[in-house]
């Protein structure tokens, strides 16, 4: 095993869920099997809210058999584009599984850098006058 596992490890078994309100690490791959066993157990049995968007087959089989009962395997290697499967676990309760549709990415993206770096400039920073006088 590598030091990336050893480091994921001390890091799941130090999380604690008192600590900030409960949240985990999230945990995000291509391929089920580029974990070791332990370590595919480990999320397996302790993941709470999971999302799949498009998966091959054989991670589909994976996940039909430990969280996604309701939906066969072929449903789950055949989602379209911007749909994913959720599970959420909110509370303590763990949801059925369902079918969910994303947003497509915005259309016209040219000079949004832009855009958003003045409005964010306008709304949160300091005038750079004041700042180097310091009289803000």
């Amino acid at each position: 095993m590598g030091a990336w596992y050893s480091t994921w490890d001390r890091r799941r078994t130090s999380s604690r869920p008192d600590l900030a309100g409960g949240q985990q690490p999230p945990i995000s791959h291509q391929d089920i099997d580029q974990y070791p066993l332990p370590v595919r157990r480990a999320v397996f049995g302790n993941v709470g809210t999971l999302v799949a968007f498009g998966i091959d087959h054989s991670d589909a089989e994976v996940l039909e058999r430990k969280r996604f009962r309701t939906f066969p395997a072929a449903a789950l290697a055949d989602l379209g584009r911007h749909e994913a499967v959720m599970k959420l676990s909110e509370d303590g309760t763990n949801w059925e599984p369902f079918r969910a549709e994303m947003l497509a990415p915005m259309e016209n993206r040219v000079g949004r850098k832009e855009k958003l770096g003045a409005n964010s400039r306008e709304r949160f920073a300091t005038p750079r006058a004041t700042v180097e006088t310091g009289t803000g």
